[in-house]
This record gives structure tokens, sequence and C-alpha cells, in this order.
């Protein structure tokens, strides 16, 4: 009996018996790496699956690496929000052609209706040097029916033409009247260089409108 026994494992059985069973393990073994490997990549396309990185901090797997990048460069930096209803609006933004259209449409204040020329009180005072200039300046103006009186001034080389607060509009009528371009006419300030004369009767003070004739010629004399 002893004999039969070592004969049947010296015909090779045991050997073969011993190399299936490790050919087994080892199919199983690289199947359950498989399935391994297949569990992963479905895991890792689930973009909700939440994994943890080396350095211990959770984020989604599957993130795209252009979101993280963009993330990466955000840090430290502020986000300045436009304001509400302006996001993805041309309109929040004027183009240069549009401005330069809004410039040229630009229109001067109205300086307001005119009085009546009886109504407006004109002290045309000669700032030339010369004779007789204010009186050929005063009676232009008095003939459109204003109230004119002369004066000297400062011998001067610009000529101007002052108006009193409210009187805007008259003084560039009578800038029209002298032959002068609106161009002169400017708010009177509070000393006008006239002779002292016309200071101390009070035609200074009665005059609405002030016209200085320099010799620039802006006034025409002749």
């Amino acid at each position: 009996m002893t004999g039969s026994r070592h004969h049947a494992a010296d015909d090779g059985s045991l050997a073969r018996s011993t190399g299936g069973a490790a050919a087994r393990g080892a199919m199983l073994i690289a199947l359950a790496v498989v399935i391994g490997l297949v569990l992963l990549a479905f895991v890792l396309d689930d973009p909700a699956t939440v994994v943890t990185a080396p350095d211990g901090t959770e984020q989604e797997a599957g993130a795209d690496d252009s979101e993280a990048e963009a993330e990466d460069a955000g840090e430290g930096t502020v986000n300045v929000q436009e304001p509400e209803g302006t996001e993805g609006s041309e309109d929040a933004v004027i183009p240069e052609d549009d401005v330069t259209n809004i410039e040229d449409e630009v229109v001067p204040a109205d300086p307001g209706d005119t009085r009546v020329p009886a109504e407006v009180n004109v002290l045309s005072a000669n700032g030339t040097g010369g004779s007789g200039v204010a009186g050929a300046i005063s009676d232009k103006v008095k003939a459109r029916g204003y109230i004119g009186e002369a004066s000297n001034a400062t011998v001067t080389q610009d000529s101007v033409i002052y108006y009193r607060e409210g009187y805007s509009a008259d003084a560039i009528a009578i800038a029209g009247i002298v032959g002068a371009t609106p161009e002169i006419v400017l708010p009177a300030p509070a000393d006008i260089p006239v002779a002292q004369n016309a200071i101390d009767d009070g035609r200074l003070a009665a005059a609405h409108v002030v016209v200085i004739i320099g010799n620039d010629g802006r006034i025409p004399v002749g």
C-alpha cells in the first residue's frame, strides 16, 4: 500500500494540481486588478466625487485643470463687480465717436429775453484817449431807444461790454448795435474803471450795461 501511494505521487499529478491552483490564483488577482481599475475610472469620472489630495485637502475629482489654475491665479485678488444692470451691456461704455457727437451738440445757455430798450440804462465810456468817442457810441444806443450816458474811462487797449446781473441778453443786443461781437460781453466786476465824476454823480451806479471802448478796434468808432 505504501509503495502504491509513492507511485501515484511520482507520476506528476500533484505538480499539475499545484500549478493549476497557482494559475487560477494569478487569474483571480488579475481580474481583481481590472475590476479595481474600472471602478476607479468610474469614480474619477464622477464630478461630484470628493477625493483627498496629498496635502490633506478635499476637492472634487475630475475637476477641470483650467478652473483650478484660474482659482490659483485669483488668490489674493479682488473681483470688482459691475453695477447691477450693466453686465454684458454695451450701453455702459460710450464710444469715442459718441462722445465727440455729444460735445458737438452742446448748445450755449440761453441768456434770456431782452428788456424793453427804454428800461435799460447804458453808460458808454471812452478808453481810447481820444475825444468824442463815447458820445458817438452813446448816440447809436439812444437811437435804438436805450437810455444813454457818456463818460471817460481809463485808457485801455481792450474793449469790453459789462452787464449787471440779469442783463446779459441786453448787453449782447447792445454789442450788435455798436458793431461788436458777443465775445467781449462779460459780467460786471466790482470796480469798473470809469472817470471819477461818473461815479460821483451816480451814472455808473445807474447803468445796467457799461460799454468801454478800447484801442483794439473791437468796437468801431468810425
